[in-house]
């Protein structure tokens, strides 16, 4: 037996001799499993560079690892390798034989660092040689010989690359539902529109091939990132010129989606030679029902979400939809859509049911969708269908959270904060708070602006801090951080005094009905406070607001007001409300809430 020479491990860090040879590049040696995996994900997954296959060498032996052909050692080799380090070899080879390992896995960065030792020419159990069954020439071959999506498949469908070659010519043809680069139909992915579409050439590429969303169409090297016109215009183009089914299908679901990112009018959905197009393209829901009927995977759920969030919505027509999408295409963001309905409950005849919405949960949330999993910590926090349990709740929302999603992560730094199925840990909460924040939660900023503003336990005072987590939260619409950061601009609390800014936020705060920012409001314009121009039609409307929801201290401003505008002398009205609030600037500032609780 002829044995090459012994090379240093690849890996820098290690000085041992490389027992084992990288099956794609044939240049990298180690000594362990561990090392090759450690230099694979320190830079060799970049320089690895499959090999070109050699002819054969009788006279050598032959070391093989479990991602590609096999590797030769020279007949006439400069060094032969210690006893110690060939007898660990041919141990190793030994032990694998005897415990009969399964079929190594595809070349891929996670299965490169799974190595082993055999011979060439060993056979399998049946007396076939190693490596998978290619279906359509019946043989078995070498991993080399398969494609990365190809070894991926089930054997019934596994393809060698000669095989796939062979067929190119009627795999790649315009219009064709067959995946070029591993002739696989698109429904094969497992279902329409699980893969991609190239709008310049029209060619549909499985999912298992574009997993990692190329930049290009691996077919006409088309760039898949386009302008938005660009795309409208061969969107179109596909759905005109003749085509397969399947291929009409992904287009008509491409262009409803586009036209709900850009809407555009009947007579913008042109078609070369300014022929419109009267098939009621320029309609997405339409577009959405056309896709799927042809059976695409994303369409019903599409269709839910349109009719769950058009004005008026349609929430029983949008469970309908949702329901379709959760049995026909087993979607599990489709059950918790329908639990999340079904636990709010809602106008159209729609009522809440708790049992409904705790078994759309469970579906979801058993096969590991987060939004299903937070409803399920929603609801056994709330004690809506099951029994109440806060540690329960606290369980779910951390398993959702393990996916950070937002809203579970906020859950989280809710229950550490308030001691709720946990200890109570305010260094968690804020650590809970800031990874929900930096997702973009808007409810954990203002968290972390109440937490930093007012300090508790151990957490001191960061106004400015407290300033900048508020101001996000205000920028992202919410209408208590709004309120609350108002306050500091109109106070100097931590920023500069801004009365002008801080207007402007009570403003946008009580155009979603927060009855603090109206009672200011309405203050501050029908008394004139903190130099606001008094106007007596604008603070009318806020005092009244307030008053019905439950402000009693504005009554008497609010009488006055009223009595001087239906007189329709208003000339007086400031010194009339000071009458009947003789207080002092001091006071009056005192009774204007300038920092609201979060």
């Amino acid at each position: 037996m002829v044995v090459g020479e012994i090379q240093r491990c690849a890996r820098p860090e290690c000085a041992n001799n490389g027992l084992m040879q990288c099956g794609r590049c044939l240049t990298a040696w180690y000594c362990s499993v561990r090392c090759q995996t450690v230099h694979w994900c320190h830079g060799h997954r970049e320089d690895c560079v499959e090999a070109p296959p050699r002819p054969p060498d009788p006279g050598a032996t032959i070391v093989r690892v479990a991602t590609v052909a096999s590797v030769r050692a020279p007949a006439s080799p400069t060094r032969r390798p210690s006893s110690s380090a060939l007898q660990a070899a041919l141990q190793y080879r030994s032990s694998s034989t005897e415990n009969k390992s399964p079929e190594p896995p595809s070349r891929t960065p996670k299965s490169s660092a799974a190595v082993t030792l055999a011979t060439e020419g060993s056979e399998s159990k049946g007396g076939q040689s190693e490596g998978p069954r290619c279906c359509a020439c019946q043989r078995h071959k070498p991993r080399c010989e398969f494609t990365a999506p190809q070894l991926k498949k089930v054997a019934e469908k596994r393809r060698c690359k000669a095989c796939i070659a062979a067929n190119a010519n009627a795999a790649v043809a315009p219009g064709a539902t067959r995946c070029p680069l591993c002739n696989e139909r698109d429904e094969a992915s497992p279902v329409v529109g699980a893969g991609t579409l190239c709008t310049a050439c029209g060619q549909l590429f499985c999912g298992p091939c574009t997993k990692s969303r190329p930049a290009a169409c691996p077919q006409c090297a088309a760039p898949f990132s386009v302008s938005p016109p660009t795309l409208h215009r061969r969107l179109v183009a596909l759905l005109t010129r003749p085509g397969s089914r399947t291929l009409k299908t992904v287009a008509q679901y491409e262009l409803a989606d586009f036209l709900l990112q850009h809407p555009l009018s009947t007579g913008e959905l042109l078609v070369g030679g300014g022929a419109a197009v009267s098939e009621g393209w320029d309609d997405p829901a339409n577009l959405l029902t056309l896709a799927a009927e042809g059976g695409h995977c994303r369409a019903e759920f599409a269709l839910g979400e349109l009719a769950r969030t058009t004005v008026p919505p349609d929430y029983p027509a949008a469970i309908e939809w949702y329901n379709r999408a959760a049995t026909g295409h087993g979607n599990l963001r489709a059950h918790a859509r329908i639990g999340e309905l079904y636990a709010a409950g809602g106008g159209g005849g729609l009522v809440r049911d708790d049992a409904r919405a705790l078994a759309a949960f469970r579906r979801a949330a058993d096969g590991g969708d987060p939004l299903g999993l937070h409803g399920l910590g929603r609801a056994y926090e709330m004690g809506r269908g099951v029994a109440h349990s806060y540690p329960e709740a606290f369980r779910q929302y951390s398993r959702a959270s393990e996916m950070y999603h937002p809203p579970s992560l906020h859950k989280v730094g809710s229950m550490y904060e308030n001691g709720y199925g946990v200890s109570a840990n305010l260094d968690e909460a804020v650590r809970w708070y800031n990874l929900a924040a930096e997702r973009g939660e808007v409810r954990a900023m203002r968290a972390l602006g109440r937490l930093f503003r007012c300090g508790s336990g151990h957490l001191s005072k960061d106004i400015p801090l407290a300033a900048v987590w508020l101001e996000r939260a205000a920028d992202a619409g919410d209408g208590g951080a709004q309120n609350a950061l108002a306050g500091m601009y109109l106070g100097g609390h931590g920023v500069e005094v801004n009365v002008e800014k801080a207007v402007d936020l009570y403003r946008r705060a009580a155009a979603q009905n927060m009855a603090t920012s109206c009672y200011t409001l309405g203050c501050m314009y029908g008394r004139g406070d903190h130099g606001v121009q008094v106007d007596v039609e604008k603070a009318i409307p806020y005092l009244e607001y307030a008053v019905a929801e439950g402000y009693t201290e504005p009554v008497a401003l609010l009488a006055a007001l009223k009595k001087a505008r239906d007189e329709g002398d208003v000339s007086n009205r400031r010194q009339e409300t000071h009458e009947s609030h003789p207080d002092t600037s001091e006071q009056q500032s005192a009774r204007v809430p300038i920092v609201q609780p979060l």
